[in-house]
């Protein structure tokens, strides 16, 4: 399953999947209070108090979910059968309704994308923005708009140096840019940065080792990407084109300066989240969660010891205080 989640136009691709296991309903997460109780973080986890209305999505996995205008849109992924899809479905949280906005159109509108899974869904503004993916053919490079207000799709095309195609990148807007982040590409694992300036005329941007100063993440696939406060954090990752090896680094970016910081121990205080791959990572109120994933108990890889496991624990990074906190469950609706 495919999560991406935004705040404050601040928005990242999430990832978190499991072969064979899809889900036909759809839960919302409710941190409700937080209780301090010997130290430890506490919230409270809670489902919807009714069934859902209206059109609910098939079973899927690898599509991509953003917010704009307070409902949430999700798009494309991979069913049951893998057949991959490009449906576009529009969740209302105050209503638990959800609409099917697949043959819903606007005047003057561009073709759907092309059907796609483990892409690139980013909300930036009062648009939602896709990009690459891994669709019937092959990979994808291309990039597309959609206004929620007039419910129409527009095929982008930006001169620049373009991302090639890839999948199980990262996608994040920061201010009225968008950056593209790593993934799989033809070539293996990738760790290059792009950004797009969207404001008219749209231009791709390639931000290689010649002009951003730090040491980048290294190439990896099914990362954490999200903005906050205007930098850009990435977390974990699958750092192996096989096998699976998770990554545990949280590294920031600087876009006004250019530079990658690596988020270490002489920076950060609290425990960080074990290394882990496609997991769930997203703003919220100018902080960061890491939630779920797949990785390799007490260590990044097999040398760590232990076989490979889907988790379930959740995290919060504040980035103003540079400290990790492991929040704990303590009702389950």
């Amino acid at each position: 399953m495919s999560l991406l989640a935004s705040t404050n136009n601040e928005t990242q691709r999430c990832t978190i999947s499991k072969k064979g296991v899809y889900f036909t309903f759809f839960w919302v997460l409710l941190i409700i209070q937080y209780t301090s109780i010997h130290g430890l973080k506490l919230a409270s986890w809670r489902g919807p108090s009714s069934f859902l209305l209206g059109d609910v999505p098939v079973e899927r996995e690898g599509h991509g979910m953003a917010e704009a205008f307070g409902k949430l849109f999700v798009f494309g992924g991979a069913g049951r059968s893998s057949e991959v899809m490009n449906d576009l479905h529009q969740f209302d949280p105050s209503t638990l309704a959800w609409t099917d906005l697949t043959s819903i159109h606007g005047e003057d509108c561009d073709p759907t994308p092309q059907p796609r899974q483990e892409f690139g869904f980013a909300a930036s503004g009062d648009n939602l923005y896709v990009f690459g993916g891994r669709g019937k053919e092959g990979l994808l490079g291309d990039l597309h708009r959609y206004d929620p207000s007039a419910l129409v799709w527009r095929a982008l095309s930006a001169p620049g140096s373009s991302p090639p195609p890839r999948y199980g990148h990262g996608l994040a807007a920061a201010g009225d840019r968008l950056f593209v982040f790593g993934g799989m590409g033809e070539s293996g694992l990738l760790n290059d940065l792009y950004t797009l300036d969207l404001e008219a005329p749209l231009e791709w941007t390639l931000l290689d080792s010649n002009s951003v100063a730090g040491t980048a993440p290294s190439p990896r696939k099914s990362l954490g990407f999200a903005a906050v406060g205007g930098r850009l954090y990435v977390f974990g990752g699958d750092t192996r084109s096989s096998e699976g090896s998770s990554a545990s680094e949280l590294y920031e970016y600087d876009p006004t300066n250019r530079r990658w910081l690596v988020l270490g121990a002489s920076y950060v205080t609290g425990n960080p989240p074990s290394a882990r791959y496609g997991h769930g990572f997203a703003a919220l109120d100018g902080e960061l969660y890491v939630f779920g994933g797949t990785g390799f108990p007490g260590g990044i890889g097999p040398v760590g010891g232990g076989a490979i496991a889907a988790r379930s624990d959740l995290h919060k990074f504040n980035p103003k205080f540079m400290n990790w906190v492991q929040i704990k469950s303590i009702v389950n609706d």
